[in-house]
């Protein structure tokens, strides 16, 4: 089986059934996907449209497949077995599912979150933050909206990913960014993603800090950030944005925090809590 895909973030194409019974049989699709940029549910529903002869003429009857992209596999399949038409075409596609259509899934789900994450308007994205984000310390702005257009740039064939952090404290007055400059592993390297070097940017005035212990001789801080800079010329305003948007959506986590007042204290004398109606005293408090 294959997704055809059109390039339109819509998601719309075609999925071709090669084997058993409806093989050579094709069917529209549309993928839809939660559209919370900060939600990972790791699902793509497929709503594909299909011919019958119980359809009135012209107009299809669709079949919603729950593409379950963790565990991969048809999260509704049980609930398909009332309609022959849907339990068939669900079986043919779980059958023909192979790790190859499971990638492509993938990758249509992540290009429609990143669609989703820049075509929504985040300021009024219900966000939770950690507690030590609300309690002061830093946060990365890939951990709030995960879906969002990576920093990089590519220099000498290799490519670079940058890792930026904020202080998201809304009466804090920096202007400043942690910007990790990080290598992924080129071929048949491997092993975890870990910075080559990180710097303190003040985008504001430009003042770099470095904050790696021991220095790179192939690589230097200023170098780098001068590299990013070609790639993105509009770095300075977007960190300034990206720090703003995440001081608010804190500050506004921060007010709906729950404040749990003090529990009272309770007299000997007075009426028990638990409603028994005898004295705190003589009643839970003996």
């Amino acid at each position: 089986m294959c997704y055809m895909l059109s390039t339109t973030p819509s998601g719309r194409g075609e999925l071709l059934i090669q084997q058993g019974e409806l093989a050579g049989r094709s069917y529209r699709f549309e993928a839809i996907v939660c559209q919370n940029p900060t939600c990972q549910c790791d699902r793509v529903t497929l709503k594909c449209f299909t011919e019958t002869p119980e359809a009135r003429p012209g107009v299809p009857i669709s079949v919603c497949l729950e593409m379950d992209l963790e565990r991969q596999e048809i999260a509704n399949l049980e609930e398909l077995k009332a309609n022959p038409t849907a339990w068939g075409l669900a079986n043919a596609v779980a059958a023909e599912s192979g790790q190859e259509e499971w990638n492509q899934l993938r990758r249509i789900y992540w290009e429609l979150k990143q669609y989703w994450t820049e075509h929504s308007d985040l300021e009024q994205v219900e966000v939770s933050f950690p507690p030590e984000v609300l309690a002061g310390t830093m946060v990365a702005y890939f951990d709030i909206f995960p879906f969002a257009r990576r920093l990089e740039f590519t220099h000498e064939q290799e490519t670079w990913v940058i890792d930026d952090q904020y202080c998201c404290n809304p009466k804090c007055p920096c202007q400043e960014a942690v910007l990790s400059f990080i290598r992924p592993p080129q071929g048949a390297e491997r092993g975890p993603l870990r910075p080559t070097l990180s710097i303190s940017y003040r985008y504001r005035d430009g003042k770099v800090s470095r904050l790696d212990a021991e220095k790179n001789a192939r690589y230097s801080e200023q170098g780098l950030l001068e590299l990013l800079k070609k790639a993105r010329a509009d770095l300075d305003s977007l960190l300034a944005k990206r720090q703003s948007l995440l001081r608010r959506l804190c500050g506004r986590g921060l007010k709906t925090q729950t404040i749990q007042s003090p529990t009272p204290k309770i007299g000997r004398n007075d009426p028990c809590p638990c409603g028994s109606g005898k004295k705190w005293k003589r009643c839970c408090g003996a």
